[in-house]
């Protein structure tokens, strides 16, 4: 499949004041992308242009709730006016909410559907809108492995993951004729970005990334070979592959484990007030890249991972147990 030279392109990115889509604008600009950046903080993204700016590339901070359609119209109006155009427009725009699904209030799971969900969808027809017109074009969709698997107390998050698998499958199927306007997704298990400190939290638990977190840098290079060699869909990390494995292999066997890895790895015994995070308006105090956990837990993070592979492999290895008795 044909993709882009990323040197002298244009890319749209949402989500951009902070975690994965603020390192894929800094990363574009390293690889000489121009770069339209858009969230809710516009201080946060006036900081982002500086340091593209820096490093010799054009770029444009336009402010964007992205669960406005009329915003993010405007964002791609924006990127025609200022750069005749663009070329890859990255959907990274997200927010999440811990608690169990009775406990998180409605108004707070809606509000994570309408950014995580309809901010792709107005993300992708503005993007396709224009990609037809201009002949060529690339979707990148960043989603989770929580698109494919399921977890407890993250329920929103997690039922806005698969639905955008969902959408970004659809829109494929149907642009199949547009030989060079590409529509793909990636997938990565933990990240460490400040996503889990702005997440909102109703478990009444302080909560907090899961110790295997990998480095955000490790995605972006995958958003950005997606770019350059559209791929209908690549998951990042070895573990959220083996969980993807193991819960189809054994579902049963993974409900059981999964409640028992969040309760000892994602919530702490101490206690935590309600918060609704970032979900409504921005928290501009943890707008960077990176959410610092792998650094305050480097043997912890060694010690979880182990954990975590065998909850994985369990199931894997419960199926084969019984397939090798009944042969």
């Amino acid at each position: 499949m044909s993709g882009l030279d990323l040197d002298g392109a244009t890319a749209v990115v949402t989500g951009a004041s902070s975690g994965l889509g603020r390192a894929t604008a800094l990363a574009l600009a390293d690889h000489g992308t121009a770069v339209v950046v858009a969230a809710r903080d516009a201080e946060a993204l006036d900081e982002v242009v500086a340091d593209c700016r820096r490093r010799g590339v054009a770029a444009l901070a336009v402010p964007t709730d992205v669960t406005s359609e009329p915003d993010v119209e405007a964002l791609g109006a924006r990127a025609q006016d200022e750069f005749g155009g663009y070329d890859l427009w990255v959907n990274a725009a997200a927010v999440m909410a811990y608690g169990a699904v009775e406990d998180v209030p409605t108004e707070t799971w809606r509000r994570v559907v309408e950014t995580n969900l309809f901010g792709y969808l107005h993300g992708c027809r503005v993007a396709l809108a224009h990609f037809r017109e201009r002949g060529h074009g690339v979707v990148v969709n960043v989603g989770s492995v929580y698109g494919r698997i399921t977890s407890p107390f993250v329920s929103p998050y997690v039922s806005s993951k698969f639905a955008i698998v969902g959408l970004t499958r659809s829109l494929r199927q149907e642009i199949r004729h547009l030989a060079d306007v590409h529509v793909c997704q990636v997938l990565p298990e933990a990240v460490d970005t400040p996503i889990y400190r702005h997440a909102a939290n109703h478990t009444g638990r302080e909560v907090t990334a899961l110790p295997a977190t990998m480095a955000p840098e490790r995605v972006v290079r995958t958003i950005l070979r997606q770019a350059r060699r559209p791929r209908r869909e690549r998951v990042v990390g070895l573990l959220g592959r083996v969980l993807m494995v193991g819960e189809r292999l054994a579902p049963a066997l993974y409900e059981w484990a999964a409640p028992i890895a969040m309760e000892r790895l994602a919530l702490r015994s101490e206690d935590a007030p309600e918060s609704t995070g970032n979900v409504f308006a921005p928290m501009p105090e943890h707008n960077r890249v990176d959410g610092g956990f792998r650094a305050q837990r480097r043997t912890l993070r060694r010690v979880a991972a182990a954990g975590l592979a065998t909850v994985a492999v369990t199931p894997v290895a419960a199926w084969w147990w019984r397939r090798r008795r009944r042969v």
